[in-house]
């Protein structure tokens, strides 16, 4: 908690850390929780999109990028993403 941005880990889980001798790289998979808007309806995850990978301030003296992997959703009904 400590090293990601308030908040991050309330709506991702960390999965996985690669450090190198001059980057950290932390991966990070949103959770499988609907989102609230759409709690009512039936939705169903249908694995990620692309993940997108942010630049974070340096950490002990090497680069920091955060690589984020949002869910996708589909509902059922109307079949939309």
């Amino acid at each position: 908690r400590l090293l990601l941005p308030e908040g991050t880990l309330d709506y991702f889980d960390l999965v996985d850390v690669q450090e190198t001798s001059s980057e950290v790289v932390i991966y990070l998979e949103e959770k499988n929780v609907v989102p609230e808007q759409y709690s009512s309806r039936e939705t169903e995850s249908k694995g990620f999109y692309d993940p997108v990978v942010v630049q974070d301030f340096p950490l002990r003296g090497k680069k920091l990028f955060l690589n984020i992997r949002r869910r996708r959703w589909i509902l059922k009904k109307s079949n939309e993403y």
